[in-house]
């Protein structure tokens, strides 16, 4: 019963709330982050892309028409309605996978590139989730991600720390009062010159959720990890 009450939740409330109070400038971010995933110019074929709690789908008009296959990963069975209604719009076959961002089920080295937005503020550990996503990239592979959070603890106002409460309990667990910090990409593996973010007002919002963090983070290539190796003191 709670699992069904749950996957009710997301698919008749929660996944329309999310699509009715999307901005224009939160689908810009998604533009600009997506725009050149799936398809290598250079070797003239689909890459490999997973995207890990995928929701309503509001990434999904995003990514380049080039592209004709997504693996998705979610909690429930199957892509919820709305998501699927957004990828039969624009030719986008799902394939889609049941389970855990702190499991992946999937082998090492998989994926060419890895997509969560807005999914940092909601896991219970950020360091697992990182180092199954960093496990499941290939070398060369890139983590692009867009979150929320505080830059500084000092910073939270008081609503978002009153409201962190019930605020996970209505929104997936996603907690309003969440620092931003790079130490969980720096312990599953990723250098730093290798990440890169960015960082913006949310407009109307950053009184409660504070920024916008975004950009991608690339897995070292089997060379770069050997020659960093040998280089160690």
């Amino acid at each position: 019963m709670g699992q069904r009450f749950s996957q009710w939740y997301d698919e008749a409330l929660f996944d329309r709330c999310m699509d009715r109070v999307e901005t224009a400038h939160m689908s810009e971010l998604r533009q600009r982050l997506l725009a050149d995933v799936g398809v290598d110019d250079r070797l003239g074929s689909a890459l490999e892309v997973l995207e890990i709690g995928m929701g309503s789908g509001l990434n999904l008009p995003h990514y380049p028409s080039e592209m004709r296959t997504l693996h998705t990963l979610t909690l429930a069975p199957a892509p919820s309605p709305l998501a699927q209604q957004k990828a039969d719009a624009r030719g986008l076959v799902l394939v889609h996978h049941q389970g855990d961002g702190h499991v992946l089920p999937f082998g090492d080295d998989r994926f060419d590139c890895v997509v969560a937005t807005l999914i940092l503020c909601t896991v219970p550990s950020q360091e697992e989730f990182m180092a199954e996503v960093h496990r499941v990239l290939r070398p060369g592979g890139q983590y692009i991600f867009l979150d929320h959070a505080w830059e500084a603890e000092h910073q939270q106002s008081l609503p978002s720390r009153l409201l962190t409460p019930l605020h996970r309990v209505v929104a997936r667990g996603c907690k309003l009062d969440r620092v931003w910090t790079l130490e969980p990409f720096l312990k599953a593996g990723f250098a730093a010159d290798a990440i890169q973010v960015q960082s913006d007002a949310i407009p109307g919002f950053s009184w409660m959720v504070g920024r916008n963090f975004y950009g991608r983070a690339v897995k070292a290539k089997r060379e770069q990890v050997v020659a960093d190796t040998e280089h160690t003191p």
